[in-house]
């Protein structure tokens, strides 16, 4: 009997773990930066923190655990530590996914620190901070 109802009960955590989602299928609250991204796969290339003013170019990947939902997507940028600008984004490949990519310029030299945010009719949910450097 006891052998029995090991087997079940093994059987069972067997089928409730093969459910579960896989680390790879799970999303983090992340903002990252590079000198462009690519919208087929959602990835950044040239991942980093420190660019050149020159082209002035930081692509920003936001990745979300919360599914954006259609929501817009608000950038609060800070220069040296002064607010810069605050941008507020609705357009998106996938505005009900858990990624969001944008383009920006930043032709001026400095430190710059971005917090992102899901913009909500109850109040903005932040998402994720990150800072760069434009020299």
């Amino acid at each position: 009997m006891k052998l029995t109802n090991l087997t079940i009960l093994v059987a069972l955590l067997l089928i409730i773990s093969s459910c579960t989602k896989k680390s790879s299928d799970t999303f983090v609250d992340k903002l990252t930066f590079g000198t462009s991204y690519n919208y087929a796969d959602f990835t950044l290339n040239g991942e980093g923190s420190t660019f050149s003013a020159t082209s002035g170019n930081v692509a920003f990947r936001l990745e979300s655990s919360e599914e954006f939902s259609s929501n817009p997507v608000k950038f609060v940028i800070k220069k040296d530590g002064i607010t810069y600008s605050t941008d507020i984004n609705s357009g998106n490949p996938t505005p009900t996914g858990h990624l969001y990519l944008i383009m920006k310029n930043y032709s001026t030299k400095g430190s710059y620190s971005v917090t992102a945010y899901i913009v909500k009719t109850g109040g903005d949910k932040t998402v994720a901070s990150a800072s760069f450097q434009m020299n």
